[in-house]
């Protein structure tokens, strides 16, 4: 904040070290990803979303009869 107006229009040195702050974060980052980490992390979410589904698809098929039980009297699956 105690660069001056010039140096912020006229030279950028602000970007610069913003740049030169996160050029070694951003190299570390991609390194340290694999892609199994990845492809861990997908299959992760893709799991979960699957539970989430059939638990859904459970919940409907449960009120569905129990709601034909009450207004039919029976018991159907």
């Amino acid at each position: 904040m105690n660069e001056t107006v010039s140096n912020i229009v006229g030279g950028g040195s602000a970007m610069d070290s913003m740049a030169n702050t996160i050029a070694p974060l951003a190299t570390a980052i991609t390194e340290s990803i694999t892609p199994g980490d990845l492809i861990g992390v997908l299959a992760s979410i893709i799991g979960i979303g699957m539970a989430f589904v059939l638990m859904w698809f459970g919940a409907r098929k449960i009120k569905q009869i129990f709601t034909n039980a009450v207004t039919k009297g029976k018991i159907k699956f």
